[in-house]
Order: structure tokens, then C-alpha cells, then sequence
């Protein structure tokens, strides 16, 4: 008995949280709409943190256009690959394919054997990275010898 109310108790917290999300979502696309990104940003930030997956995916791709074509939204390719990466693991599949498209973009920039070690004793200013890369490697398919 005491387990099916804990359960009841957390399907029913977890039930309202995403009514609290789908409501910053609303909030967010009317501001979306009428241009006002920078609080549409904020709304959706609100959304994605509460684990609503189409606030995540627009929230990247705010990040990831950035001022040239959403006015007031600063351009971040870290935060842009860490919320497409936080909706492709909630199902959105373009989420999936930008993320692999990231992750592609960056191991391809990524200097040859030679340079490893001077640049593993340099400190990166970048934010880390959120996804392991054996995840990329697997759902983007990229060599498995793609590391950090």
C-alpha cells in the first residue's frame, strides 16, 4: 500500500512539473512570435530545465544561431551541443542529428596525434563537454578513436 501511494505521490509531482513546463513553453512561443527572443530564451530556459524536450531543441537553436538571427541571444556552440544533446536523449530526433552534426563538425577540427600531448598540457577555457564521446561515436558513428 505504501509503495503504490510513493508512486502515486511521484507521478502525479512529476505530472504538475511538466504542466509548469508546458506553460513556460506557451509563454516562450507567444514571446518567440511577437520577436522578443531574449525573454522567450528565458522562458525556455525555464521549460528545458524542467525536462520539456521541444523547449531543449529551441533552446539550442537559439544558442546555436545566436544575434544573427535571434536578436538579444549571445551565440554559445557549447550550450547549443549541450541542449540538443539533453533532446536527443528525450526522442527528438532533429535534437539527434544536430548533435551528431556538432560533434562531427568539432572531431574534424580536432589537430592530428602530434598535437595531443602539447595541447593536453594547456588549460581550455571552453566549457566541458557533456556528452561521453563513446555516446557520439555510437549514435553519430564516428571513429572510435574520438576521444576528448
Amino acid at each position: 500500500m505504501k509503495t503504490k501511494a510513493k508512486l502515486l505521490c511521484g507521478s502525479l509531482a512529476l505530472a504538475s512539473g511538466l504542466v509548469l513546463a508546458s506553460e513556460n513553453y506557451e509563454e516562450a512561443r507567444v514571446a518567440y512570435e511577437r520577436g522578443h527572443y531574449a525573454s522567450a530564451q528565458q522562458q525556455l530556459l525555464i521549460a528545458a530545465n524542467k525536462g520539456d524536450a521541444a523547449s531543449q531543441e529551441l533552446l539550442a537553436f537559439m544558442y546555436l544561431f545566436g544575434p544573427s538571427m535571434y536578436p538579444g541571444v549571445a551565440r554559445d556552440l557549447s550550450a547549443a551541443s549541450f541542449w540538443f544533446e539533453r533532446a536527443a536523449r528525450s526522442g527528438r530526433s532533429v535534437a539527434r542529428y544536430m548533435s551528431c552534426a556538432l560533434h562531427r563538425r568539432e572531431a574534424a577540427r580536432r589537430p592530428g596525434p602530434q598535437y595531443r600531448e602539447r595541447s593536453s598540457r594547456s588549460v581550455s577555457l571552453r566549457a566541458p563537454r557533456r556528452i561521453a564521446p563513446g555516446t557520439a561515436a555510437k549514435w553519430c558513428k564516428l571513429p572510435q578513436t574520438y576521444t576528448r
